[in-house]
């Protein structure tokens, strides 16, 4: 066998490898339109049994083009923004949650699309983002600048979501820095604004509309852009805080009306452009959900009305129009797509080293029937926002010590391990007056006011808890998670006679109660793991396709156990248990695998690897696959081999520079006599040294 692989971009990232862009001829223009919060089964075309919202231009688009019934996003705006910017999963972007009390922005070092079309066109392309942004804040790099630092030759739109005074009517607009108040509909005003840069823009240009609508606060649109259908049923409904899903259907439908409008008053532009619409997550979880789409399986969930969105894709690369494709396909996927029509080639050699996850699935638009790049699909949610996300050895994670302490002597501390009880804070005073009242001062957000005789920090207060502190000045106790705020300030006051003003106060602490739960699915089962607690959920898509049978609360048959074990080594890196887990028919171990993988713990770089397969069915066909990278979840196949008479095969691969300071991960597959396909343990490789690349050969 004498192929030569790469090892430096795998199916859910790059090992460190490097690639510089190059660049074909011709690119093409590319349209993003993405919609916020507008799940599936709310564009009619899709075809579910549910009241979906009235979208005649999205239904026209999937008979000119290709619907995805198989596409993933994160639970989350943020996040889900995040992947498609720069091609890379939360855990390495550190964007796992909306940006919350402690806002954590895109960060300068990763690549977004904009740079990436810079360096790989030669700055042949011109690009614009309009609407929501959502990566960072006034108060982050860049500021109102943030997304043109980000990359972008031009931005119109909010930063945030429309909070306090402002609404769809009247909000707060940054053009390239400048803030003004905005007196529009947004949502007009954002298909106004892109119709207006697009029209004067030179070619190859990228255009990347993000819609606030329909997320939240849900009204009624200008009845201009409703049918006169949805007009009458609004005359008929309540109250939106009553019932807030006739409106938010409406928003829809507006949606829809601007887009067709845009699609018109474009003409050429639009027919010679690779329009892609999506959403950026599910229908919100709550009033506006309806059956099949069920509570607390939407938006902010990993189930399937919160991952699963609506992709249609049209232009001049759909070759089928009116085709479905059943490829599993992901939103971090955009990135290489928008690559492969611009042509730039992400596996040249380039100085942006950071690993990829991105896949192009370019080929699919092409052909619809094809299978895709993609064998699974990962989708995750965790808070606090970092790098990896939250870890239950890494404490800072979670907690900081704000300061803040006085008058007295008193201090404030986390204690215990939240990970065991994410929903729980314990704490502990120390150096307090004995036997006296304490009060505790609690609060979602950071401030500084005057009280107590020093400066209180937890702002709004939304309630004083009593205690008493015991007879050495010590106090213990919890505090429960308030809600849906994730992030809590807290602070004790203690009565102190000592004290000028009768009172000691602590430092101040803010806490940020963990949550880290992620899911994979392949074309049969989808699998959620939630991290700090809760269990796990595993379910089969196709005798279950809307998630409501958790196959680990019954008996599951042997090939769903061995699916459940390959699916959550994939996720944790971590080679299977003795296979009892919930479940299981007969609570006996699965039997071990014939076939083995061997490798040396250690390779010094340059250097080579060794790896030995044996064990397994003679003259039978295995695989080389990697599985997790620095304790990251990954998976894709590196080599192939046809196992010699004695089921052995022995590969080589020259490691390099790129693989410096990685520990990968290996496992192997093999076919059975049975033509059942077996898997082996996995053994983990440390790099360390000095080279330039990875290739296999004998």
């Amino acid at each position: 066998m004498q192929p030569a692989l790469r090892l430096a971009v795998v199916a859910m990232g790059t090992l460190g490898g490097s690639a510089a862009f190059g660049a074909k001829q011709s690119p093409g223009n590319v349209l993003i339109l993405m919609v916020d919060d507008m799940g599936f089964e709310m564009v009619g075309g899709y075809g579910v049994k549910t009241d979906a919202a009235r979208t005649p231009t999205l239904d026209s688009m999937i008979e000119h083009g290709v619907l995805f019934r198989n596409a993933w996003s994160n639970p989350l705006c943020t996040p889900t923004r995040a992947t498609i910017q720069t091609g890379r999963y939360g855990f390495r972007t550190g964007l796992g949650h909306v940006e919350w009390n402690d806002p954590v922005p895109l960060s300068l070092a990763d690549l977004t699309i904009p740079e990436m079309l810079d360096q790989g066109t030669r700055d042949r392309y011109q690009h614009a983002l309009f609407g929501k942004w959502h990566l960072g804040t006034r108060e982050s790099t860049g500021g109102l600048l943030s997304p043109n630092v980000a990359g972008y030759d031009h931005y119109a739109g909010t930063l945030l979501n429309f909070e306090g005074d402002q609404t769809f009517f009247d909000f707060n607009k940054v053009v390239d820095g400048i803030e003004s108040r905005e007196q529009a509909y947004a949502t007009t005003d954002q298909v106004d604004d892109a119709i207006q840069w697009i029209s004067k823009a030179q070619e190859p240009w990228f255009c990347f509309v993000n819609f606030h609508a329909p997320h939240s606060p849900f009204h009624a649109p200008p009845d201009h852009l409703l049918s006169e259908a949805t007009r009458k049923e609004l005359s008929q409904a309540g109250p939106v805080d009553d019932d807030p899903r006739p409106y938010y259907k409406a928003m829809c439908e507006a949606v829809d009306t601007e887009i067709g409008r845009m699609r018109k008053e474009l003409g050429p532009l639009w027919e010679e452009a690779t329009v892609i619409f999506l959403s950026d997550n599910g229908t919100p979880d709550g009033a506006v959900t309806k059956a099949p789409v069920l509570p607390g399986k939407a938006k902010g969930s990993l189930y399937r009305g919160g991952v699963n969105i609506p992709l249609i894709v049209t232009g001049p690369h759909v070759r089928k129009p009116g085709s479905e494709s059943q490829a599993l396909v992901h939103t971090v996927d955009l990135f290489a797509t928008i690559a492969d029509i611009a042509n730039v080639d992400l596996t040249a050699q380039r100085e942006d080293t950071r690993k990829l996850d991105s896949l192009s699935f370019l080929p699919v638009i092409e052909d619809p029937s094809s299978s895709g790049q993609r064998q699974t699909l990962f989708s995750e949610k965790f808070f606090p926002n970092v790098r990896g996300g939250p870890s239950p050895q890494r404490r800072q994670d979670w907690s900081e010590d704000l300061g803040f302490a006085g008058p007295g002597s008193a201090s404030l501390r986390l204690e215990g391990n939240m990970v065991r009880s994410p929903e729980q804070a314990q704490f502990v005073i120390e150096g307090a007056p004995a036997n006296q009242t304490a009060l505790l001062i609690r609060g979602p957000r950071q401030g500084a006011s005057e009280g107590f005789g020093g400066t209180v920090v937890p702002t709004p207060v939304i309630d004083y808890q009593g205690f008493v502190t015991d007879s050495e000045g010590t106090l213990r106790f919890s505090v429960l998670r308030a809600g849906i705020e994730q992030t809590t300030f807290a602070q004790v006051a203690i009565k102190d006679p000592s004290m000028p003003g009768g009172w000691s106060l602590t430092n101040a602490v803010r806490v940020d109660f963990p949550e880290h739960t992620r899911a994979i699915r392949d074309k049969q089962y989808h699998l959620i793991h939630r991290s700090f607690g809760g269990g796990d959920s595993f379910f089969d898509i196709e005798a279950d396709p809307w998630l409501e049978r958790n196959l680990l609360e019954g008996s599951m048959s042997r090939a769903q156990r061995q699916r459940y074990h390959e699916l959550m080594r994939q996720l944790e890196g971590a080679p299977p248990d003795d296979g009892t887990r919930p479940g299981n028919v007969d609570g006996e171990p699965d039997p071990p695998p014939a076939l083995s993988i061997r490798t040396e713990p250690v390779v010094s770089l340059p250097g080579r690897l060794e790896v030995q397969l044996s064990g397994g069915a003679g003259n039978r066909p295995a695989a080389v696959v990697v599985t997790g990278v620095n304790d990251q979840p990954f998976f894709t196949c590196i080599a192939h081999s046809s196992l010699d008479s004695v089921g052995s095969d022995t590969l080589f691969f020259q490691a390099g520079a790129a693989l410096d300071g990685f520990a990968v991960t290996f496992q192997a597959f093999g076919e059975m006599e049975s033509g059942k396909i077996e898997a082996t343990g996995e053994t983990t490789v440390r790099f360390s040294g000095n080279a330039a690349d990875i290739s296999s050969g004998r």
